[in-house]
């Protein structure tokens, strides 16, 4: 017989956090190859439009359903609207806009530039450190891009307007990043 207490195990119930990332992954990768098809027919705002209404009444519906209030300030809701405005309504605006005249193969190319040059801004204007062989492996990113979308260009599979667009998207994310790293 034993002195010592019983105590409980608890027993290891399902996590789904695994499910719901790999699900989040599989949406995500493809948003380009979506929204090139969604520009084909629905104008790319009109689209966005639709897109952030549905996800919005679905958060709120959520929220509403798990009784969870707001807890936010005026100045927390301001700083949420710019990095919304910088991270979603103009980068996936302009990126859409761009899709109408880009391949999606290239959009998402251009945009995948985006730790690129938020490690390199985010070492200019926030100090971070960077290393001789991150800065090697930066400049080898900005040239592969670069040599790509060049090429592009030059074949003419691609219009320079829709490269634009996408670009000033890539800089809307890149700057909403830093924004929110500040």
């Amino acid at each position: 017989m034993s002195l010592a207490p019983s105590v409980a195990v608890p027993r290891a119930g399902f996590n789904p956090l695994p499910l719901y990332i790999g699900l989040f992954c599989l949406l995500w990768s493809f948003a380009f190859v979506a929204g090139k098809i969604g520009v084909t027919d629905c104008p790319p705002l009109i689209l966005l439009t639709a897109r952030f209404s549905l996800a919005g009444v679905l958060i709120l519906g959520i929220s509403a359903l798990r009784g969870e209030g707001w807890q936010l300030s005026w100045r927390d809701v301001a700083v949420f609207a710019v990095l919304g405005v910088a991270n979603n309504a103009l980068y996936l605006g302009l990126g859409y806009t761009g899709l109408k005249t880009v391949s999606a193969g290239l959009g998402g190319l251009i945009v995948s530039a985006n730790p690129v040059f938020t490690a390199m801004l985010a070492a200019l204007l926030l100090g971070e450190t960077l290393t001789w062989r991150k800065v090697v492996g930066l400049l080898l990113g900005v040239v592969g891009v670069t040599f790509i979308v060049w090429h592009r260009i030059s074949v003419g599979t691609d219009s320079l307007d829709g490269i634009v667009y996408t670009l000033a998207s890539l800089a809307s994310i890149v700057v909403g990043t830093i924004l929110f790293k500040v």
